[in-house]
């Protein structure tokens, strides 16, 4: 367990562990950017304006499907079941929780919900907080993850900022914030690899197609 939220920062969310949530959303912004410019008769209209947080949000998602992900990815990521059919993803790795968010600001937390309250629960400062789970008919006990949020948000249409931001642990203030910057992009020469943009290009492009695909099978079935 650790005693602070710096503590956590600097054993758990090193830059090479970052660097591939910057990719990802680096890559969704791609494809919203391109969505936009290149198919301007699908997106267009008067109200297209409220559709495109909608837009970006769910392009999010898709880079984070089971079925997107990296091989590589340093995260387990799971997509959990919330009411009416809406799903969350959350990353998990070591006693690290994290779940996605649109925020305002860089420092602020994003809109209350009470499945992040209780995950909340688990950055007190207390030393050993512990929760109690069923597994297989026993009961056991283990340390409650630490928890944060990867939030972002766009500005005309570009990624604005990208940050894991700490909540307390009742889920009221920001109590430490990691940028997730551009600077991550410039990686060390041992960690390029060619394969790995490929599947990047590729993973756009294929996500593009989904999108498109599916908004014209909409068109179609509401004509």
């Amino acid at each position: 367990m650790y005693n602070s939220s710096s503590e956590l920062i600097k054993n758990e969310l090193s830059n090479d562990l970052l660097q591939p949530i910057y990719n990802i959303f680096e890559d969704a912004t791609i494809v919203f950017t391109e969505l936009i410019d290149k198919e301007q008769d699908i997106f267009r209209g008067s109200y297209f304006g409220e559709f495109k947080g909608r837009l970006i949000n769910y392009i999010i998602k898709r880079f984070f499907d089971v079925d997107r992900i990296p091989k590589s990815f340093p995260f387990e990521v799971n997509a959990i079941g919330m009411a009416f059919g809406q799903k969350r993803t959350e990353l998990k790795r070591g006693n690290l929780l994290l779940t996605l968010g649109r925020a305002q600001n860089p420092n602020m937390l994003p809109g209350f919900s009470q499945y992040k309250k209780e995950y909340s629960l688990g950055n007190s400062t207390i030393g050993k907080q512990l929760k109690l789970y069923e597994d297989k008919n026993e009961i056991k006990v283990g340390d409650v993850p630490y928890y944060g949020i990867i939030t972002y948000n766009l500005r005309n249409d570009k990624l604005d900022f990208l940050n894991i931001v700490i909540p307390d642990s009742e889920y009221r203030n920001v109590i430490d914030y990691i940028p997730i910057t551009q600077k991550l992009r410039l990686v060390r020469k041992e960690y390029l690899n060619n394969d790995d943009t490929y599947e990047r290009v590729l993973g756009r492009e294929n996500i593009k197609k989904d999108i498109i695909d599916s908004i014209k099978k909409y068109e179609q079935e509401m004509r």
